[in-house]
C-alpha cells in the first residue's frame, strides 16, 4: 500500500496469456459441445437401428411401436378397435405419466379425427408426483390437464383426524405457490363426517396432531452443521419414541381403547443410509425395528448380471449374449474396450474359447464348479472389492450362485431351465417384495423405518419427518444439464454449454425446489393420528422446500438467510401455529436426555431339558473340507514326513 507497482514486460505477457488461455477453454467448451450434440443426434438414429439388426426390445421400444402404429396409416382404424373394446377407461397415477404415454392415450381416446364417446378418466394428484427419478414427468401432466376441460376435486380425507387434516391445511394453504409452480395447487380440504378414524389420545397431556420441532443455532445464532443437526435430530427422535412406548405400557397413550404399539409408528427418511443408522440407534435402546427398504437378492443389479454371464456361457457363440456377458462388472471392461473386442477377431475369439471352457466346465461339473474357477481365473473377487459397496455386490453374487447351485442340484436343470428358473424367481421377488412389506406392516411389532418415496400411499398413526428439510438431488454444475423449458410448452430440454445456461440452471433449481415440496407433502400425509416434523437454523438450507415455504416473507423481500435469528425464524413458524394453536404445537429441541434400554416385562416361561444318556460313536463324521484346514497343523505334517524318512 502506498509503493508503486512494479513494471515489467513479463506482466504484461502474463496478463496476454491468462486472456489466451481463457478463449482456449472457451473453444474446447464449445468443441466439446458440438460432439456431445453429435453423438446424441447419431446415438438416437444409429441405437433403434442396431436394436433392429439384433432384434432386441426393450420396454420403452413397446411406447414408441405403439404410438408409431397409432400415428401410421391404419393408425386410426387400430385407435377404433381399442375404442371399442374399452367402454371405459381409467388411468391411475396419472401424475407420473410421461409425454409418450399421454401422446398414446390422446391418440386414442382424444384424436381430432373421431369424437370418442368413450368415458376415459385420468386420476391423479400432482401434488404426490415423486417420480422424476424414473422417468415421470409433472410437466406432462400439468400439460394434459389443460386439454381435459371437466375437472373432478376429492375434497374429503377419510384417512386422518380432523385435527391433523386441519394442520396440513394451515401449513399448505397459507403460503403463495406451496408447490413453487401456480399450475399445482393446494386446495383445503376436510376429514370425511363419516370417516371412523380411531383416535389417538394421552392420560395426561394434549394430543396435538402436528408437533412442529425447532432446532435453534448456536447462541450467536449460527447455523447448525448438517451432521450435527441430523445426529441430534436422531437422539431427539429416538428419545420420543422410547417416551411413547414407556407411556403405552402403562396405557397412558391408546389409539381407541388399545395401546400404542410399535408397529403404530414410522420414521421417514429420504436416504436408505439414513433408516441403516435409526434402525442402529433404536436397536440400542432395545426398540425394535424394521425397514421397509430392503429388496431381495433376485431383484438386485447382481442378479440381472448374473443373467447376462450365464447367457454367455450357454450361448458363447452368440456374439450379442457373449457382449452383454462382457459388459458386467465381473471383467471391468470399459465401452472402448467392448469396441475393441467388437473390432477384433482374434480378440473375440480368445473371450469366446474361454467362455466355452466354462461352458465345458459347467456341463461335466455342474454350475457351481465352474462359477467358482471363473471368479479365481479372471480375479473376479479382487475386481469386485475395488468398487463402492464391492463387498455388498461379490456378497450378493455368491449368495446367487449358491442358490443356483441348489436349484440345479434338487430340480436338475438343464442349461435353458436355470435360465427360466432365475427369471421366476426374480418376478417371484418383485411380487414378494410388496407381499412383505404388506406382511411386516400388519403383522411385526416394529418401527417401520422406510423411504419417503416408499411410503407413499401408505400410512401410519404416528409419523415421524426428521429430515424433510433435506434437498437430494444437487444443482451441480454437470453437464449437459437436462430441464424443462418453459418457453417450450415445458419440453424436457438438454443444455450442453448454451449461453442461457445460466438461466436455465434457475430452472433446474427450481424443479428440484417444486418436487422437495411434493416429498414433503407426501411425507407429512402418511399420519392418521400424529406427525413430527423437524426444522431448524441449518446449515445451506436456505434453498430447502421448508425454508421456501414457512420462511417466504423474508426470502422473497431480499433478506440474508444466513442472518435470521432463531426468534426471527420462531416469529415466521408463529404465523402458521398462531392458526391452528390446538392442532399445532410448536417447541424447541433442547438438551436431549440419556435413553435407557428398554426392558421386556413379558414373562419368560422357564423351560427344562431331558438328559440324554445315550452313547455317541465318535470314530465317524461328515465333515466339510473347512473343517479338516480349520483343524490342520502344518507343523504336524512336517513332522510325519521326517519320520517317514
Amino acid at each position: 500500500k502506498g509503493a508503486t507497482t512494479p513494471q515489467h514486460p513479463a506482466f504484461a505477457l502474463c496478463d496476454d496469456l491468462c486472456l489466451l488461455a481463457l478463449q482456449l477453454i472457451e473453444l474446447l467448451d464449445n468443441r466439446l459441445a458440438r460432439l456431445k450434440k453429435q453423438f446424441l443426434e447419431e446415438l438416437l438414429h444409429g441405437f433403434p437401428e442396431m436394436k433392429q439388426k439384433k432384434n432386441v426390445l426393450y420396454f420403452d421400444d413397446l411406447l414408441v411401436q405403439a404410438q408409431n402404429a397409432l400415428l401410421s396409416g391404419g393408425g386410426e382404424k387400430l385407435a377404433q378397435i381399442l375404442r371399442g373394446k374399452y367402454q371405459a377407461v381409467l388411468v391411475d397415477e396419472f401424475q407420473d405419466t410421461d409425454p409418450l404415454q399421454f401422446a398414446i392415450l390422446q391418440s386414442i381416446f382424444l384424436s381430432n379425427k373421431t369424437k370418442s364417446d368413450n368415458a376415459v378418466f385420468y386420476i391423479g394428484d400432482p401434488k404426490q408426483a415423486i417420480y422424476s427419478f424414473r422417468g415421470a414427468d409433472i410437466f406432462a401432466y400439468l400439460r394434459a390437464s389443460k386439454d381435459i376441460n371437466r375437472k373432478y376435486s376429492m375434497k374429503e380425507n377419510w384417512r386422518s383426524e380432523s385435527a391433523l387434516v386441519n394442520a396440513i391445511n394451515v401449513l399448505f394453504a397459507t403460503p403463495s405457490r406451496p408447490f413453487v409452480y401456480e399450475e399445482i395447487e393446494y386446495n383445503r380440504i376436510q376429514a370425511a363426517k363419516g370417516g371412523q378414524v380411531e383416535k389417538l389420545h394421552f392420560e395426561d397431556e394434549e394430543n396435538c396432531a402436528l408437533q412442529w420441532w425447532f432446532l435453534p443455532g448456536a447462541d450467536d445464532n449460527k447455523p447448525l452443521g448438517v451432521t450435527d443437526a441430523r445426529d441430534l435430530i436422531i437422539r431427539a427422535v429416538i428419545a420420543e419414541i422410547s417416551r411413547l412406548l414407556e407411556l403405552s405400557r402403562g396405557k397412558k397413550v391408546c389409539i381407541g381403547d388399545r395401546p400404542l404399539q410399535e408397529n403404530d409408528i414410522a420414521v421417514l427418511v429420504r436416504k436408505n443410509a439414513e433408516a441403516i443408522t435409526f434402525q442402529k440407534e433404536l436397536t440400542k435402546v432395545g426398540i425394535p425395528s424394521v425397514l421397509l427398504s430392503a429388496e431381495s437378492v433376485f431383484i438386485s443389479e447382481e442378479a440381472e448380471e448374473l443373467k447376462r454371464f450365464l447367457l454367455g456361457v450357454i450361448y458363447c457363440e452368440n456374439e450379442g449374449y457373449l457382449t452383454a456377458a462382457l459388459a458386467a462388472s465381473f471383467f471391468g471392461l470399459t465401452a472402448e474396450d467392448l469396441a475393441g473386442c467388437l473390432e477384433n477377431d482374434a480378440r473375440l475369439a480368445n473371450w469366446r474359447t474361454r467362455f466355452q471352457q466354462y461352458h465345458d466346465l459347467w456341463r461335466l461339473h455342474g454350475f457351481l464348479t465352474m462359477f467358482y474357477v471363473f471368479l479365481d481365473e479372471e480375479h473376479v473377487r479382487e475386481r469386485i472389492m475395488t468398487f463402492a459397496g464391492g463387498e455388498r455386490k461379490l456378497t450378493n453374487y455368491l449368495h446367487l450362485a449358491q442358490e443356483l447351485h441348489l436349484a440345479q442340484k434338487q430340480e436338475n436343470l438343464n442349461f435353458p431351465e436355470i435360465i427360466r428358473w432365475l427369471d421366476d424367481m426374480r418376478s417371484r421377488a418383485d411380487m414378494a417384495a410388496d407381499e412383505e412389506q404388506l406382511r411386516l406392516e400388519t403383522d411385526k411389532n416394529c418401527v417401520k423405518i422406510v423411504t419417503i418415496h416408499k411410503s407413499k400411499g401408505l400410512e401410519y398413526p404416528v409419523v415421524f419427518c426428521p429430515f424433510g428439510w433435506e434437498k437430494g438431488r444437487k444443482n451441480n454444475d454437470a453437464m449437459p444439464l437436462f430441464f424443462h423449458d418453459e418457453k417450450n410448452n415445458w419440453q424436457l430440454t438438454a443444455d450442453l454449454g448454451s449461453t442461457m445456461i445460466a438461466a436455465n440452471r434457475e430452472q433446474y433449481a427450481r424443479e428440484i425446489l417444486a418436487e422437495n415440496c411434493r416429498l414433503l407433502y407426501v411425507a407429512l400425509t402418511r399420519a392418521k393420528n400424529r406427525c413430527y416434523f423437524v426444522w431448524g437454523k441449518i446449515k445451506n438450507t436456505a434453498d430447502s422446500a421448508v425454508a421456501y415455504l414457512f420462511h417466504q416473507r423474508s426470502l422473497f423481500s431480499g433478506g440474508n438467510w444466513e442472518s435470521l435469528t432463531n426468534e426471527e425464524m420462531l416469529g415466521h413458524l408463529a404465523r402458521f401455529t398462531d392458526q391452528a394453536p390446538a392442532d399445532i404445537q410448536l417447541k424447541k429441541i433442547g438438551e436431549v436426555p440419556s435413553i435407557q434400554a428398554r426392558s421386556k416385562k413379558e414373562e419368560v416361561e422357564n423351560l427344562g431339558f431331558r438328559e440324554f444318556k445315550g452313547s455317541i460313536d465318535y470314530s465317524w463324521k461328515i465333515a466339510s473340507f473347512t473343517y479338516f484346514t480349520s483343524t490342520h497343523k502344518p507343523h504336524q505334517e512336517d513332522e510325519m514326513w521326517e519320520n517317514e524318512d
